[in-house]
């Protein structure tokens, strides 16, 4: 005896999704700290992602915000499901980065010639309203205080009319970020030229 049967259509092999995503921007800078999500995945339905177990979105491209003073990595999981429940995931990190710079330059030459006379500190990201510089001389003196981050030093001991010699001055720079509102300290020196 011989049977013979045919069955049409008993198996079905359906396409695995696939997700993927990428940021805009790629990283943020405080005090930006929103993402927008670009969606790359293949063959899916529904969407479910999850900032870092802050929030959730069901969103095709959402949006997020996250912590608005804080610099830091933060996880995002995008999970997608095609039609037929099969299941698919990727999880990427995206960061939020503090923008503080600050610079200080290394020499000046207050000979009156009006070229590079002053000592001055300039930058990003700094509180104005916690600010300190020092300047001290080589035995430890000061010879140049401020709390105006916009105020130089023109090269005269205490801005009296004594300018201090040719050489090497130790500075202190105290100060925080604006944004994040961590402390700042810097310590170099300067070399004052004639």
């Amino acid at each position: 005896c011989i049977y013979d049967t045919v069955m049409t259509d008993m198996i079905s092999i359906f396409k695995w999704p696939v997700a993927d995503f990428s940021t805009e921007p790629v990283i943020a800078v405080l005090p930006n700290t929103t993402f927008d999500f670009v969606n790359y995945s293949i063959g899916a339905t529904e969407f479910y992602w999850n900032f870092n177990d802050l929030a959730d979105s069901d969103e095709f491209e959402p949006s997020f915000t996250f912590e608005p003073n804080l610099a830091s990595i933060y996880e995002v999981s995008l999970t997608v499901e095609n039609d037929w429940g099969c299941v698919n995931s990727i999880s990427r990190n995206v960061e939020v980065i503090e923008d503080f710079i600050i610079y200080v330059p290394n020499s000046f030459t207050p000979d009156l010639d009006g070229v590079n006379d002053v000592f001055g500190v300039t930058g990003i990201d700094i509180d104005e309203s916690d600010y300190s510089l020092m300047v001290f001389d080589r035995w430890g003196n000061i010879v140049f205080e401020t709390s105006d981050l916009h105020a130089v030093w023109n090269g005269s001991v205490n801005g009296g009319e004594y300018f201090a010699p040719d050489g090497m001055y130790v500075y202190q720079i105290i100060t925080r970020s604006l944004t994040t509102k961590d402390p700042k300290e810097f310590v170099g020196h300067i070399n004052l030229i004639r």
